[in-house]
């Protein structure tokens, strides 16, 4: 059986209230001036808006690019139906990201498909090798849990923000400004000229502005402070991974405002939404593994067998 240190949450408290902060600081200014901060920076033409509503959530496609790595390497020595589960698994995940890098930025950036296969595979290739690196020494539970861990945090992330879209039907600032439609406050879900508006041609995309799932698949880069978890080396980096994700965070939720895709509350809530989802998830992961559950599932391998491996 193979054993691990102690894991530690490893999100770093002081990044956590700045990130708080910088929510708290959006929805209060929007709530007050939402239309007038949209109205002054949108700017429909521009390249820095084109370009992170191509890629701006990309860290939710390379998450799952990430998690199927660790999955596939994992290989513990528990029953051979759960290692082929992880392997297939792991491949699966690294596939569907790999693909989605290089089909959505379509909807907002027109190129060409080997244009963006090119950026895809370049944009997977780099999360496989780092992925790889960071987890070279890790016990194959830690591997297995932060795979998980990394799963999760997007499946449940992009399950929130659709249904919470659904529920909003807030109109999206370059749609009011084409069409003159009435401007509808964060806190009020629902949207009474929709029907309206659709019979005119609007597109149904148009009312899903709250809240942003661009900023919101964004914030899926704040769980990259789980490699923290890998290693006592990658522990060491965790303060790093995790301010290099709020910057980036917030330059995604900047250009969707740019962009007229959203407002500034639909950017808050998009931040909130990832912090909460990685917080509590990674919360979770960090109890499994002192939990020690996953020891549970080792099979001892039969006289003369050859064991399979705990992890590189």
């Amino acid at each position: 059986m193979t054993t691990h240190q102690a894991s530690v949450m490893p999100i770093p408290r002081s990044g956590v209230v700045v990130v708080i902060t910088v929510i708290i600081a959006f929805l209060l200014v929007g709530s007050i001036a939402d239309y007038a901060v949209s109205a002054w920076a949108y700017a429909p033409n521009s390249a820095f808006g084109t370009l992170f509503a191509a890629y701006g959530e990309a860290p939710s496609l390379l998450a799952l690019v990430a998690a199927g790595t660790l999955a596939f390497r994992a290989q513990p020595p528990v029953h051979r139906v759960l290692v082929l589960l992880l392997t297939v698994g792991g491949g699966a995940l690294i596939t569907v990201g790999t693909v989605a890098l290089v089909f959505r930025p379509e909807e907002n950036w027109d190129s060409s498909t080997p244009v963006r296969t090119l950026i895809a595979m370049g944009l997977a290739a780099g999360t496989i090798y780092l992925t790889t690196r960071a987890s070279h020494a890790a016990s194959w539970q830690t591997m297995c849990v932060v795979a998980g861990a990394l799963f999760v945090v997007v499946a449940v992330e992009m399950v929130t923000v659709q249904g919470l879209k659904t529920l909003w039907e807030r109109p999206r600032m370059r749609m009011i400004t084409d069409t003159g439609a009435p401007f509808a406050p964060w806190w009020s879900p629902g949207y009474e000229d929709k029907q309206s508006l659709l019979a005119q041609g609007v597109d149904p995309s148009e009312f899903a502005s709250f809240p942003s799932g661009h900023t919101a698949n964004a914030a899926v880069a704040l769980a990259l402070s789980a490699f923290g978890l890998l290693s006592s080396r990658m522990a060491a980096w965790t303060k790093y991974l995790w301010w290099g994700a709020v910057g980036w965070l917030v330059v995604v939720g900047v250009s969707r405002i740019v962009a007229g895709a959203h407002f500034l509350t639909d950017t808050a809530a998009g931040m909130a939404i990832g912090l909460g989802v990685v917080w509590v998830v990674l919360a979770l992961a960090v109890r499994v593994l002192n939990s020690g559950v996953l020891d549970r599932l080792i099979t001892t391998p039969a006289a003369g067998s050859d064991p399979v491996r705990h992890g590189s």
